[in-house]
């Protein structure tokens, strides 16, 4: 979690660097919204992906 604030606390220095401290911090807070909503749906997207291409196979039990 401290690597996340660390590389936050990063992306808004540089926008507030690259462009006026209002602009940049607007722009942070737009950004970080969208990062916040679009994470559920790309991991949920990931995890079928990876379902999808583990190619698991059943397993038979033949000692019964």
């Amino acid at each position: 979690m401290a690597i996340g604030a660390i590389l936050l606390v990063g992306v808004v220095y540089l926008n507030i660097k690259n462009s006026s401290l209002l602009y940049g911090l607007i722009m942070s807070v737009v950004t970080e919204i969208i990062y916040a909503a679009a994470t559920p749906v790309v991991l949920l997207v990931l995890l079928m992906a990876m379902a999808f291409f583990a190619e698991t196979k059943p397993v038979y039990n033949i000692n019964d």
